[in-house]
């Protein structure tokens, strides 16, 4: 199910005027209908920050409009670029679905047309065009289904030639019923996702005139075998694998989806632009040549059957998502040079067994490494100052984090990531099993610590400890007991949320609040002393049928607002904590 689909699914449980009054009521349904963390942090941020505007893309009947405004919140700093302009794409379209709504097309009153034949044969009846100019037009539509397809020279419009010199973004938008298409000589421009999705294109020839390809063109285009390109033409080149280059060869721009087994990267190549090989199945081995400087964001993203990857020396950066879901490659080198490691570099890909870090390399993004499953080891060299949020979430077979003890920045202990200054536990690695021991002295455990980390069975917390973040223990299946430490003052959201063998936490007085759903899912949790100073319980903190057990003279302040909403909870009035002397019990539900 891609994306459309699954806000189709939304809208359709839930009355979509909801989402157009509020969009922020999104947030929940994406996080459980299969969007990725970054996705929902995308949107949570647009919705935050520009609510109206959100309603206009899924409301707004003024495409033009609905169009501009995704293009400004695409831009908020502080998100992924093509992550939220993807989400809105997929937003607008489900809703168009379900509102009815049909991309207006633009209206002339012409009282002839005419197309010029340019030699290939007669232009098709259901290609729209834009007068753009005086002398010029510009494909805005097609919406035919024709397996062949001709664009031509010029248009005459009431006894007036217009030479077709551009075609619109989104204008062959999957038409997918098409296998060919012939290009004028007099096309000068290809607009951003002008082909997308056309599934059963098979080749593209680019006429000598063309000097510009927008972002995105080709993308999705998965029966697209080979790019031809003029020999007269003054901005792009191709070679003998049909692949996209810049004039002078120093730009790979498109690799066609059907490239298969070998690619390597000509002399003069200086970088691999954003989606150059994306989709690309058939390839099996990529090496990428000296010169290359840099490899853009979701330069090999989906290269399902890539095995081997071959980095030079030269290369100082791999952009976002380089190599998402890259399932079949199982190693990865990263030479000394490369500064930054983008967001999703690596993510996903499943069978790498080993990553080798350089002395170099500083930055590695949130979620590069995500859901790299075999891979069992990480070494972080002395150089690395920031490693992002989840840069190795979901590593289910992950047993330590190694520091470079020269690291000014980290360090580990029993596998353990901390900072320098050993105040803050960061992660533990998801393969960790047994008995975890955090250091004396740590201050705090940071958010999604220990996450997932199924194999863990006991945890040693210090009464150092003062803070421990969100979700720092969901899903550690396998723990059965926790003593909180001493000084803790809140169990964070979702503290132990789908901890199923949890049986016993034990809660110090100087806790004062629990938060939302901090016990949600803990099937094995029958009972829980409340400390004497606890002011307040968030929504859902308790699984059903656990037993409660708080004083009979509770303090002043309290506040369980739907904490036990839904849920069987049986609340035992007892003294301070004298076990045996227990009050009647009560079912408020």
């Amino acid at each position: 199910m891609d994306k459309t689909e699954r806000f189709e699914d939304i809208f359709h449980s839930v009355d979509i005027g909801l989402f157009i009054e509020s969009p922020s009521r999104l947030i929940p349904y994406m996080e459980h209908h299969g969007f990725d963390r970054e996705e929902v942090r995308c949107m949570k941020a647009m919705a935050d920050s520009h609510p109206e505007e959100l309603s206009e893309v899924i409301a707004g009947d003024d495409f033009e409009r609905a169009e501009a405004v995704m293009a400004r919140l695409s831009r908020i700093p502080g998100i992924d670029r093509v992550v939220s302009a993807s989400v809105l794409i997929d937003l607008r379209d489900a809703s168009n679905i379900r509102l009815g709504r049909r991309r207006p097309q633009p209206e002339y009153t012409l009282i002839s047309i005419e197309t010029h034949d340019n030699g290939s044969g007669p232009a098709s009846k259901d290609m729209l065009f834009t007068i753009s100019s005086d002398s010029e037009a510009s494909v805005n539509r097609y919406s035919g289904v024709d397996q062949e397809v001709t664009v031509p020279d010029a248009i005459i419009v009431e006894g007036k030639t217009y030479s077709v010199t551009r075609i619109d973004d989104w204008a062959f938008e999957r038409r997918t019923s098409m296998e060919s298409v012939r290009l004028p000589s007099s096309l000068s421009s290809i607009g951003d996702k002008a082909f997308l999705g056309c599934s059963r294109l098979r080749s593209v020839s680019i006429p000598k005139n063309v000097r510009s390809i927008g972002k995105d063109v080709f993308e999705e285009c998965s029966g697209l075998e080979w790019f031809d390109i003029d020999r007269d033409n003054r901005h792009f080149a191709t070679d003998s694998q049909g692949i996209i280059y810049s004039k002078d060869m120093s730009l790979l721009i498109k690799a066609p989806s059907g490239v298969y087994g070998e690619a390597t990267t000509p002399p003069g190549v200086a970088r691999i632009e954003d989606k150059a090989f994306e989709g690309c199945a058939g390839l099996s081995h990529v090496s990428i040549g000296d010169g290359v400087e840099s490899i853009g964001n979701w330069a090999f993203s989906k290269c399902r059957f890539l095995r081997t990857a071959v980095f030079p020396d030269s290369l100082d950066a791999i952009g976002n998502g380089a190599f998402h879901e890259c399932s079949g490659l199982t190693e990865a080198s990263i030479p000394g040079p490369v500064k930054t490691i983008g967001s999703r570099a690596f993510s996903g890909c499943a069978s790498m067994r080993s990553v080798s870090f350089h002395e170099g390399l500083r930055t590695i993004e949130k979620w590069a490494f995500e859901k790299c499953q075999s891979l069992t080891e990480v070494s972080i060299p002395s150089t690395v100052s920031s490693i992002g949020d989840g840069a190795f979430s979901l590593c289910s077979s992950l047993k330590a984090y190694r520091v470079d003890p020269r690291n000014p920045w980290y360090c580990s202990d029993g596998g353990l990531l901390y900072d320098r200054r050993h105040d803050a536990l960061i992660r533990a690695p998801r393969g960790a099993a047994g008995k975890a021991g955090i250091l004396a002295g740590t201050v705090s455990i940071l958010e999604r610590a220990l996450e997932g980390c199924a194999g863990i069975t006991e945890v040693e917390i210090p009464d150092s400890v003062t803070t421990i973040g969100r979700r720092a223990f969901k899903g550690c299946t396998g723990l059965k007991a926790v003593k909180l430490p001493k000084n803790l003052k809140a169990i964070a959201d979702n503290l132990f949320l789908e901890c199923a063998s949890l049986e016993s936490v034990e809660v110090p007085d100087s806790v004062i609040k629990i938060g939302c759903g901090a016990f949600e899912d803990c099937p094995s949790l029958e009972e829980i002393r409340l400390p004497r100073h606890l002011k307040s319980i968030g929504y859902n903190a308790f699984d059903q049928d656990v037993k409660i057990i708080r004083e009979r003279r509770s303090p002043e302040g309290h506040q369980y607002p739907a904490a036990f909403q839904h849920r069987k909870i049986f609340l035992c009035a007892v003294e301070p904590y004298e076990v045996g002397k227990r009050g009647d019990a009560h079912d408020p539900s």
